[in-house]
């Protein structure tokens, strides 16, 4: 898939890492960062793409993000995030996010990939794990709608005649030095990519033994209690004299 970024204008805001705040089974809640805003250019309008773009790009639609809220919010360290609220609880591990935002007459979408954990499955006090995002051509669902359909080749005019005198035609840029910056934007993006991956597979595994230690545990067989302590032996008693004996006289 080719990964290009969308060139921004002055002041347009930028979509930047993912936090995620629920957990598996939860309404989905998580905050993107509002990278290069600043109040007093317009309000950004923030939305979730459509089902249709999702197979465009091979990302997997989740019905369940229908109807999600998305709000830009002010933080009180003065930075903006944007925070998307779905209307339904997330079954499902893996969730994948194409978020759309129109800011300035630029458009931008980015793709995320996140893992869901269990709820209680993070230690208190964990670090929250931010997502980066995935970088899609901004002009990707109107170049499509709006391909013409393929037409006849227009006649080949005939070819004027050389001058005879010929100006050296200017040199053309070097777009060597462009394309090796481009080149290394996408290894630096598929080494972050990489990275994150890995780290999701370490904590599905961690899930995974979590899940088969509960389970060995369901299946032992509940110990007994402890024996309680012996009763005591019975006393003896002495045999009572019997009631037919004569009163015993004083001498």
């Amino acid at each position: 898939m080719l990964l290009l970024s969308a060139v921004s204008t002055a002041g347009a805001a930028g979509l930047g890492r993912l936090a995620v705040q629920s957990a598996l089974g939860e309404a989905f809640r998580a905050e993107i960062e509002l990278l290069s805003y600043q109040d007093g250019f317009g309000a950004p309008v923030p939305r979730l793409s459509s089902p249709d773009l999702y197979r465009l790009v091979d990302f997997r639609y989740n019905a369940a993000l229908a109807g999600a809220q998305l709000n830009i919010r002010k933080q009180a360290d003065g930075r903006h995030v944007l925070e998307i609220v779905s209307a339904r609880r997330i079954d499902e591990p893996f969730l994948h996010l194409l978020v759309e935002l129109e800011h300035n007459a630029t458009r931008i979408i980015r793709g995320y990939t996140v893992l869901l954990d269990p709820y209680g499955y993070a230690a208190p006090g964990a670090p929250v794990v931010a997502y980066a995002p995935v970088i899609f051509p901004a002009a990707l669902p109107a170049a499509i709608a709006a391909a013409p359909s393929p037409a006849a080749p227009p006649p080949v005019a005939p070819r004027a005649p050389a001058p005879k005198a010929v100006a050296a035609a200017p040199a053309a840029p070097d777009a060597g030095a462009a394309g090796m910056k481009q080149i290394r934007q996408l290894e630096e993006q598929l080494g972050e990519n990489t990275r994150t991956l890995a780290g999701m597979l370490e904590r599905v595994a961690a899930m995974e033994q979590l899940v088969k230690q509960l389970q060995e545990a369901l299946a032992r067989p509940a110990a007994a209690p402890p024996p309680g302590p012996a009763p005591p032996p019975p006393v003896a008693r002495a045999p009572s004299p019997p009631a037919d004996l004569p009163p015993r006289r004083e001498r």
